[in-house]
Order: C-alpha cells, then sequence, then structure tokens
C-alpha cells in the first residue's frame, strides 16, 4: 500500500476526530471522514475472498462512503472497485479523495473510526505495519456527548456501562499500542 495507516480508535465520542484533524493537518499526512465500511470489506475478503459484488454492495449501502460523492457513475465506482481486493480499494478510495479534495502528496493514511479496536487483530492482520493509537476521554464526559442522540445509553449507570466496556477492551487487544487521553490533549 501507497500510504502508511494509522488507526485512531476509543469509545465513540472519545475524541478520534478530534486527534485526527490534530494529526492530518501536517502535509505529510490526511484523514477522511469515518471510514466504518473499511472493517466490512476486509472481514468479509478474509471469510469470502475477493468478491467485486460484495465489496460494491458494502460500499453503495455505506452512508460514510456515499458522503464522500466520489463516484458519479457506475465506471467511477468500477474503477475504484479495482480487482476486488479490499486493500486495493482502500488505496484507491483514498487516491480518488486526494485528487477530488485536496492538493497534498502525504504518506499516512489516519482512520479513526472509533470501532477501530473491535476490528484491530484484522486490522493489524490486513495491515502488519500498521500503528495504532487508542484515546481515552474521562467517561462522564463521553456519556454527556452522548446522552442525547437516540443511539446513546438512556442513563448515567448504562453510560457508565457503556464507557466501561468500551475502554477495557483494549487489555484484551493483547498488542502494544499508543494510548492517549482527550483532556491531555486540549
Amino acid at each position: 500500500m501507497e500510504f502508511r495507516p494509522l488507526f485512531i480508535m476509543g469509545c465513540p465520542r472519545s475524541g478520534t476526530t478530534f486527534l485526527a484533524s490534530m494529526l492530518a493537518n501536517s502535509e505529510q499526512s490526511f484523514a477522511l471522514p469515518e471510514m466504518h465500511y473499511v472493517h466490512d470489506m476486509l472481514k468479509t475478503a478474509l471469510v469470502f475472498g475477493n468478491d467485486k459484488r460484495i465489496i460494491e454492495k458494502t460500499l453503495t449501502s455505506s452512508p460514510y462512503f456515499l458522503e464522500l460523492r466520489l463516484c458519479n457513475s457506475k465506471a467511477e465506482l468500477d474503477d475504484i472497485i479495482g480487482s476486488g481486493d479490499p486493500i486495493e480499494v482502500i488505496e484507491n478510495i483514498l487516491k480518488k479523495y486526494l485528487r477530488t479534495y485536496s492538493t497534498k502528496t502525504p504518506s499516512l493514511w489516519i482512520e479513526h473510526s472509533p470501532r477501530n479496536f473491535r476490528f484491530f487483530h484484522v486490522l493489524r492482520y490486513c495491515f502488519p505495519a500498521t500503528k495504532f493509537i487508542h484515546i481515552i476521554r474521562d467517561g462522564r464526559a463521553a456519556y454527556n456527548s452522548v446522552k442525547k442522540p437516540k443511539w446513546g445509553p438512556v442513563d448515567v449507570v448504562n453510560g457508565a456501562e457503556w464507557w466501561s466496556q468500551n475502554v477495557s477492551e483494549w487489555p484484551r487487544a493483547g498488542e502494544p499500542l499508543s494510548t492517549g487521553h482527550y483532556e491531555g490533549a486540549i
């Protein structure tokens, strides 16, 4: 892959996007909006092999991919999908994004979907030389920022459990990674 990946992960609303924005402020790095579809493509390819139809369905059903507005035709989508190898597809998305929205020529790609930690072993397998950063935000602040959306915990007790489960996933990952605290970055 032309770009070295850096995966930022943490509990939702913990500052993964904030940290990615700070790091992507360099000419050598860039970050797209959260790329949740990457996990689905990689996971599916590991189970079923490279299948262009599955990749196409994954991309065209993902609002995260569609919001990038990289494909105005079936031919453009086919160019991105290429051989159907998910690593090639990711690289094609990154290159098209840079051609469309940037003048940078970076070497570091930053992916900051909070749920990256749930796919840690898949990401490590597919990108063996990658780096990982785990960002932790005070649980009270994380809960406070998700208590209103319909997908967030409904009360403070559920919020504390939700935060604890998300933060405690890391020791089970069994791999060294860099850890930072949201409050320390501000």
